[in-house]
């Protein structure tokens, strides 16, 4: 060790460096289950979105003109 490093420098250094490898591995994980729960929610809406065109009656199609009132 070089002679003017203080060995309680370095033990408070490996614990700030271990911690944020822990709040990485932390933030990862929350990321992995807010993507999940996104997915989920998304998954579900899809889902009501294609119940609701199946159930919609379809107008006829036309080649007429569509006549508005003003």
């Amino acid at each position: 060790m070089p002679p003017n490093l203080n060995p309680y420098d370095l033990g408070s250094l490996l614990d700030a460096v271990d911690k944020a490898y822990r709040d990485f591995a932390n933030d990862i994980v929350q990321g992995k289950k807010t993507l999940e729960q996104n997915s989920k929610e998304l998954f579900k809406v899809n889902e009501e979105l294609k119940t609701r065109v199946q159930v919609k009656p379809r107008r006829p199609k036309s080649s007429a003109p569509v006549l508005s009132l003003l």
